[in-house]
């Protein structure tokens, strides 16, 4: 029976990291691709969760750290090493260096894969997140920020355990961003039914007033996300920019108990307050 829960988490993890990578293709790389890339050396292994048909997940020489090429290695089932190349941003593109190399897991100290969103990157809590401009929204984007930890939370339309956490967002994000936390916010799912449409993300920005990025999953993808997270009210903290799992935290379906903001803020505002002084305030 563990052998083959095992085989079905690894599975799921390659699934939905293969449909946010083709979203990824599609829109041309992250918005953080340098001009005209070039392909990579060696795309990643057999059976990596980041290798495909059409391209790796990390860029090669003129790429950034998201951007595939035609010159990927083969197809995987499973999660695996991205090779060499891949494992590094491209010369001319990018950060100096790459997102880390896998494998991937979403386990407390795993590397926590380069996930790909479609929605708003906000990381300074400077206006509502309908104001920015729609796109692209990367876990490598976040690695970006210069912030020193990231909360990842899960949010249903219909959940008042939900709900509860998005008011929270509302009057608490600003200050764990200004101490130097990424907040991302992803709407997982539309009334338990199915994969949410942009207007919806809109409407639950615009009913709490986010100021934190915000985000769901691509069109056309399905609900790669809940695949691979798990379900509504739940939060992840990572370290950045290492991208190490620091913690998973179960919120509150229902809202009469602590949800995954109210305890995984708690969790933030204790690990900010760790940082040296000058580290807190990086955008």
């Amino acid at each position: 029976m563990r052998h083959l829960l095992n085989k079905l988490r690894t599975h799921r993890l390659a699934l939905a990291v293969t449909s946010i990578l083709a979203f990824q293709t599609a829109c041309g790389g992250s918005s953080e691709d340098g001009a005209g890339a070039a392909p990579e050396a060696s795309g990643g292994s057999a059976g990596s969760a980041q290798a495909g048909t059409g391209g790796s997940a990390q860029a090669g020489t003129g790429g950034s750290a998201q951007a595939g090429t035609s010159s990927g290695g083969a197809a995987g089932t499973g999660v695996g090493t991205a090779g060499s190349a891949g494992a590094q941003a491209g010369a001319g593109g990018g950060a100096s260096a790459g997102y880390p190399a896998g494998p991937y897991g979403i386990k407390e100290g795993d590397t926590f894969p380069n996930l790909v969103w479609a929605g708003y990157a906000n990381w300074n809590g400077d206006a509502i997140s309908t104001t920015k401009t729609f796109g692209p929204v990367s876990m490598d984007d976040a690695r970006k920020s210069g912030k020193k930890y990231a909360l990842i939370n899960l949010a249903e339309t219909l959940c008042p355990g939900c709900q509860k956490s998005a008011s929270l967002l509302k009057t608490d994000a600003k200050g764990i961003i200004d101490a130097g936390g990424a907040v991302i916010e992803i709407v997982i799912t539309k009334a338990f039914t199915g994969p949410p449409a942009k207007a919806d993300l809109d409407a639950w920005i615009t009913k709490y007033s986010l100021v934190n990025t915000a985000a769901m999953d691509p069109m056309g993808t399905g609900t790669p996300t809940h695949d691979l997270l798990g379900e509504r009210d739940t939060a992840y903290i990572i370290e950045l920019p290492s991208m190490k799992v620091k913690a998973k935290i179960i919120g509150s379906y229902s809202g009469a108990t602590p949800g995954s903001i109210e305890k995984g803020f708690a969790q933030m505002k204790t690990l900010l307050a760790q940082l040296p002084a000058s580290a807190g305030s990086s955008a």
